[in-house]
């Protein structure tokens, strides 16, 4: 989608703005800008050779179905959005986007539409919170990390559903000892945590298994291991773009872990720049990994906030460094609860779980 030439119709000069803006941001021509319903068709007809998406507005009369339908062989797609909530029950029209993150998502996953009405719909009932975490670079610790946290949420009688989406090297399965989890759904491992793996073969799901559970659970958190802003970047295969754009669009909180390594801190500073020019939908918490002790680990502290302050972030976090806690758990795949429950480590995460379980609504 390096290229993409829009047709717009929309009344509305906030919305048409926005729209308007978040193309231009991403290097995509507005070919034209209807007024109403008449001069859309005579553009589209005249200029049948480029079949350009159309983003329509229903405050622009006389854009319906048998209109759409007489225009389609001149369209690559359309997307219809709502100009108040009314027009919104029972239509194919999608709720106005407020950020244009929200609007790439739609524009790049368009198959999105029916779960996006019925969310609209329904949004008063949502109860989870999903929080995702993903490393700067490999190795970083977003699986551990995501690992105890779920646990630690669980012992404060948290019903957590957990998502293995490192489809690369899923790893929480071996880790809890679990085999055959990459199932079409989710597996119950205690009376408050499930665990699901998400691969190719099951991708597809995923979105009515998130729905579900912001329904029925408290926390969904999501290991999605090296963090790619795939929303505003190329993936060579369109099932992981299609995944990432999902993942991004639907989490409330993204966890970012980096370490001190050279490798790390270069592709936190990449990834800071990314956000800078197309900012994430999601609260952004940066978090410093195995931040070590003294003189060192002050060092380490300041250049990881020299890279991350100017974004602005929701939150800025420090892990202090427990190698041996964390090595014992892999050695054994238990958890830091029973590696070095006393162990610093150990300590810092259960104080984020307490503090994501306070903001939670009873």
């Amino acid at each position: 989608m390096a290229e993409l030439g829009v047709v717009t119709a929309i009344a509305d000069p906030e919305f048409e703005g926005l729209v308007a803006s978040t193309l231009y941001a991403q290097g995509w021509n507005v070919l034209f800008r209807a007024l109403d319903s008449n001069s859309l068709k005579r553009y589209l007809l005249e200029n049948s050779e480029v079949k350009p998406l159309l983003i329509y507005s229903s405050d622009i009369a006389e854009i319906d179905d048998l209109f759409l339908k007489a225009v389609a062989p001149t369209l690559e797609r359309a997307i219809g959005f709502a100009a108040d909530f009314t027009d919104q029950i029972d239509s194919s029209l999608l709720p106005k986007p407020t950020e244009s993150s929200e609007l790439l998502s739609i524009i790049r996953n368009p198959g999105r539409a029916p779960l996006l009405r019925k969310r609209v719909q329904e949004k008063h009932q949502r109860r989870a919170k999903i929080v995702a975490l993903a490393s700067a670079s490999h190795g970083d610790g977003a699986t551990m990390a995501a690992l105890n946290l779920a646990i630690e949420l669980t012992l404060l009688d948290k019903k957590v559903l957990l998502v293995d989406a490192h489809h690369h090297q899923p790893a929480l399965s071996i880790l809890m000892q679990e085999r055959n989890i990459n199932l079409e759904r989710p597996r119950s491992i205690t009376s408050n945590l499930s665990l699901f793996e998400v691969r190719k073969e099951n991708a597809s799901g995923l979105e009515e298994i998130l729905y579900e559970f912001t329904l029925s659970a408290d926390f969904i958190i999501v290991d999605l291991g090296k963090c790619a802003l795939s929303q505003y970047g190329e993936i060579e295969r369109r099932w992981e773009a299609i995944l990432n754009n999902l993942l991004l669009d639907s989490i409330d909180d993204l966890w970012i872990l980096s370490s001190s390594s050279k490798i790390s801190a270069s592709s936190l500073h990449s990834l800071v720049t990314s956000l800078e020019s197309a900012p994430a939908r999601a609260r952004i918490t940066f978090i410093l990994n195995r931040r070590q002790g003294g003189k060192v680990g002050e060092k380490e502290e300041e250049r990881f906030l020299s890279t991350v302050t100017p974004h602005r972030p929701h939150g800025v976090r420090v892990l202090p460094v427990d190698l041996r806690g964390v090595e014992r758990a892999q050695a054994d795949r238990s958890i830091l609860m029973e590696s070095n429950p006393r162990g610093l480590l150990r300590r810092e995460l259960a104080a984020m779980a307490q503090e994501l379980a306070g903001k939670v609504a009873p």
